[in-house]
């Protein structure tokens, strides 16, 4: 139902550029599927967590989110109510810099949310942690000085990976601050190239990586959510989102 009425919109978002209500809708629809969506695969294993708290990770990866999913649980949180607040933020950071950088908003909203929908995962820990990723290329893109925009964003970037360690890989902006033009080209071809390899062998590795973390019953998730999907597809979006 949800996938028929984002493909339905999808034209209206990508075509009327300039009308603030498409925009809304398109922000308003952009909300609702991040603060609902709760019955993919992994939902499971989420809910687990955030109900059965054990100290998942805390020192291994992504702290500040296992941190996160404590507070909110010992304050009294559902785990929806959890995941509609972090919905809030992800769709508020988001608004505010692509309106800061585009007034063609309904467009931008429509490409990401057809490039993350049908990645079929749960969207509350990448929906946090591009909170301060988004808040990371403001600072990069806005503030005055060089040293405090690299500064700032190796900030806010550090903040996001600690909560999905895949943000690590946007620390490659800061090179652009040092490294002479004529090179840019040269190593954002590298990067791509090695975007694309490096997903590909995790189509590989990914099972035995999550079995030494413990993480069996997340690896059996995903070997099954492949066997019933398109996995070629699902990284190309993930590269798109990138």
């Amino acid at each position: 139902m949800t996938l028929a009425l984002l493909f339905s919109l999808f034209p209206i978002f990508i075509t009327i550029r300039n009308s603030r209500f498409v925009n809304c809708l398109s922000i308003i629809f952009a909300f609702v599927l991040f603060g609902w969506c709760c019955s993919t695969p992994d939902t499971d294993i989420y809910l687990g967590r955030y109900y059965n708290w054990d100290g998942w990770m805390m020192n291994i990866t992504e702290p500040i989110y296992t941190y996160t999913v404590k507070f909110f649980n010992q304050l009294g949180f559902s785990y929806q109510s959890f995941f509609i607040l972090i919905a809030f933020m992800f769709i508020t950071c988001f608004f505010v810099l692509v309106r800061k950088l585009t007034s063609k908003v309904s467009y931008v909203t429509g490409l990401m949310l057809v490039s993350i929908f049908p990645m079929l995962i749960t969207l509350q820990r990448s929906s946090y942690a591009f909170c301060f990723v988004f808040l990371g290329f403001y600072c990069l893109f806005f503030c005055k000085t060089t040293l405090s925009k690299v500064f700032l964003f190796a900030i806010f970037i550090t903040i996001a990976s600690l909560i999905h360690s895949m943000c690590v890989m946007y620390y490659i902006f800061c090179l652009f601050y040092f490294v002479n033009q004529k090179r840019i080209y040269k190593y954002v071809a590298i990067c791509i190239i090695g975007i694309i390899i490096g997903m590909s062998m995790v189509n590989f590795l990914m099972n035995e990586f999550l079995s030494s973390l413990n993480m069996t019953k997340k690896a059996e998730m995903l070997e099954s959510s492949a066997q019933a999907g398109n996995t070629l597809i699902r990284f190309i979006l993930a590269i798109l989102r990138v």
